[in-house]
Formats: structure tokens, sequence, C-alpha cells
């Protein structure tokens, strides 16, 4: 008898505990197909409204080729014995943690490797929708099917990323179309996915239709080298994924006010894989080992962007074990060097230190380089070795330098409280000298002679 009541009692319960989780689920999933905010609704208006654009191509970085060989002085001589540097040991320091990932009913959970590190998201099942026919009608019922998900708990996961690691817009980006392409395979529907993730996420996108074609477009305050554009409100958005067959694009013209345009810079935190660059070279007879560290991951992740100005490269914070590599291991040698003495001895290090190669030979199209960047591969060209340059003498000597643009050569040039021989330029009442990373053997004050004459611009790290 007891047994007896004991197991209607357990029906009673179980019963009533499926009845609560299916009146939980009902009303969940009721809460979740009626929600839209005001700002959707108001986005969905926006989606009426399409027009047509031109497109617009940004310049090349140079009108001209650069040197196919590295210009040199004179050959560079190479001791025996090396000189003796302290070596140090490389800081590692890990990213945060971050809260495990809490399952919810009714949703899908991913795991997205960025850069070495494993990201967990979930997602609504029905966010992927589906996009196997184009036109401004089905553009603007994807953004309302997809707002009758609970996305925010996609959203929400990538706005702690994004603080966590300290992500910019273009790691944001990045991670972003990572996510897109895990969650669906069908083309149409990831470039969808990944315009309204930006849009939720804070940064101004836009898509554009023209012969079955679905295209992506970020906007960005600051050029984008070589790289495709359609012009909307005075504000340009850039075609940052794959070809556009077609110049012209049917482009929803109005949006919200509020999106910011996409960033490039804060360093983000990244998973450490340290590698070491040893820098060989001579100065003054003497040769010189000169150990430093960097994290390769960082390195990938510089590998994707795109061709943007170069006080971008120059701004951007250096990684800790880069900095360490400066203060440890160069800041002792060229303290005990004159002013002139150790700018040289830094041109030196940048001249002869690395091999010369243009990037479309290395990397088949143009490609600036990061300071990391330039540690890690074997090869540079002129502006890598300008920006690398740069920031040896903001850090080491605390020098105004400023870059000197050819029509094909990137070089430098320093301010001196001192008057010396050589190549000089007055750029806002004040003398800067010429100091070109590029040019093999030559000291400060002194510029390749086949430059001699040719239009200059000059830009501000």
């Amino acid at each position: 008898m007891k047994n007896n009541f004991r197991m209607i009692l357990f029906c009673s319960t179980l019963l009533m505990a499926e009845n609560n989780f299916e009146s939980w689920q009902k009303q969940e999933t009721q809460s979740f197909q009626t929600f839209q905010s005001n700002e959707d609704k108001a986005f969905i208006e926006h989606l009426k409204e399409w027009e047509w654009y031109i497109e617009g191509i940004s310049p090349k970085i140079y009108s001209k080729p650069k040197p196919q060989t590295q210009p040199i002085i004179k050959p560079f001589l190479v001791q025996t014995k090396p000189s003796v540097i302290k070596r140090v040991k490389p800081l590692v320091q890990d990213v945060p943690t971050i809260p495990k990932l809490l399952y919810s009913m009714g949703s899908q959970h991913i795991e997205v490797d960025f850069f070495g590190q494993k990201l967990s998201f979930a997602y609504p099942q029905n966010m992927s929708g589906s996009l196997l026919s184009l036109s401004t009608q089905t553009i603007s019922k994807f953004w309302q099917n997809v707002t009758q998900q609970n996305y925010h708990i996609l959203v929400d996961r990538i706005k702690l990323y994004q603080k966590e690691y300290h992500l910019n817009g273009w790691a944001t980006y990045l991670l972003v179309s990572k996510i897109s392409q895990h969650i669906t395979q069908e083309p149409h529907a990831q470039t969808a996915l990944k315009w309204f993730l930006l849009i939720k996420i804070g940064i101004d996108a836009k898509v554009g239709i023209s012969q079955e074609q679905l295209v992506l477009m970020v906007h960005s305050s600051n050029l984008i080298y070589a790289t495709r554009y359609f012009t909307l409100n005075h504000k340009h958005y850039f075609v940052l994924d794959g070809s556009v067959s077609t110049t012209k694009l049917q482009i929803y013209k109005r949006g919200n006010s509020n999106l910011l345009a996409l960033n490039f810079m804060e360093q983000p935190r990244l998973k450490q894989s340290i590698k070491e660059r040893i820098i060989k070279f001579t100065f003054q007879n003497r040769f010189y080992n000169i150990p430093f560290y960097y994290n390769q991951n960082l390195v990938n992740f510089y590998k994707t962007y795109p061709q943007i100005p170069y006080n971008y490269y120059t701004r951007m914070n250096l990684s800790t074990q880069s900095k360490e590599s400066l203060d440890q291991v160069l800041k002792p040698i060229v303290e005990q060097m004159s002013q002139l003495d150790a700018i040289n001895f830094l041109l030196r290090l940048t001249q002869n230190g690395f091999r010369y190669k243009r990037d479309h030979a290395q990397f088949g199209k143009e490609k600036v380089m990061f300071f990391e960047e330039t540690l890690a591969y074997e090869y540079s060209d002129c502006e890598d070795r300008a920006i690398f340059f740069t920031y040896l003498v903001k850090k080491l000597l605390h020098l105004n330098i400023i870059f000197i643009k050819y029509p094909n050569h990137l070089a430098t040039a320093i301010e001196l409280n001192t008057t010396i021989k050589g190549e000089s330029l007055i750029y806002k009442n004040k003398r800067y000298y010429i100091a070109d990373p590029t040019y093999s053997g030559s000291n400060i004050g002194r510029a390749m002679p086949k430059l001699q004459g040719q239009n200059i611009k000059i830009i501000e790290p």
C-alpha cells in the first residue's frame, strides 16, 4: 500500500514537472516569436527603400613598382665573433578566463577556433534562415525572421568576448565571419547573417543586391587601399569579402544612424604562441645577434588585415613580448651611444637584419606589415622597414620621426637637436634629416640618389 502511494505521488510529481516545463517552453517560444524591438521594426521599414549605386575603387598604395632589389651603398661586413647580448625570457600572458557557456533549451552550440583560442557560442535553432532567392523582399523577410528568434544569446556572447579580449572592429568582423560559417553553409544566408550580427553588435554594415549576388559592405572612416566601395550619405562602405562581379548594386539607403565605423586600432588579447627571431647585423665593425620575441597568433591575425593607412601600423601598441625585447635588449645598447650613433645603429639593424623582397614576390599582393610581422617573416620591403624603424626610434630614442612617401618607395626623416651634414627638409618649421631603413649601409642624412627630385608626400606616423 505504501509503495503504491509512493508510485502515485512520483507519477503525479513527474506529470506536474512535465506540464510546467511545457508551459514554460510554450511561453518562452511565444515570447521570442512575438518579440521585435521598435528599432527592429523601424529597420524593416528602411529595408523597403532601395536604390542603385555605382562603385568606387580606392587607389593603390604606390603609383610605381618598388625597387626589385635592395639598394646598397657598400657590402656590409660580417665578423665571425658576435657581441654578447643578454638573453631575456619572454613574458607569457594568458588570455582572460570567460565564464562557461550556459546551455539553454532550444538552442544550438558551436565552438570557433579564433587564432588559437576555442570560443563557444549558442544560437537559436531557427536563426540560420534561408535565402535561396535574392530580392529586396527576401532580404527584408530574412531580417524579420531572425529578429523573431532569441538572437541575444549569441550577440551578448560576442560582446562579452569583444570586451574581455579587446577585440577591435576588424577582429570582431573576423569572428562574426567564422560564426556565420559555422551556423549555415548557404552562401547568401551566411552573408545576410554576418550583416545582421555586425549591425546588432554596433558596426555600420550594409548589403547590396545585383545579378543574384548578395554583397556585404562595411563602413570605414579611413581609406582601405585597392578595395571597392559604395558611397551612401557621404560614407564609404567597403567590400571586404570576395569579388564583386558588377559595378552597380541595389542598396537600401537608410539605416541606424548610431552604428559605428569599422575600427582597426587596439591590439586584441590572443592566446600566446611565443616564437623567437635572431636579428644579425654589423655596426662599426662589430657583429650583433639581437633576440626578439613575438606571438605567432598575433602575426596570423595581422596577416588578415586589409591595406590601411601607414599611421595605423605605427600607432598599434607593441605586443608584450616585442616591448620586452626593446626594453631589455636594445635599450641598454643604445643608451651607451651618442644620439647619431644610436640612430645609425638602429638603421643598420633594420637595413641588414632582414632580407629584402617585394610584397608581390612574397605574398602575391601588396602587404604592409606590422612590427611583429616583420619579425616573423623572412623577407620585408621598404614600408615594412620604415614602420619597424619608426617604432625603434620612437620607443628607444624618443625622437620625432615622419614618413617620406615617394611614388615607389617609403623612407623616414628624423628631427635632430643638432645640425649635421646631409639631406634634410623643413616640416612644420623643424628640420628633419633623411633616414632610409632600406638603403643598406646609409647613415642618417643619406638618401638614394635616384629618388632625388621626385615628388614626396609627408605622413605623420
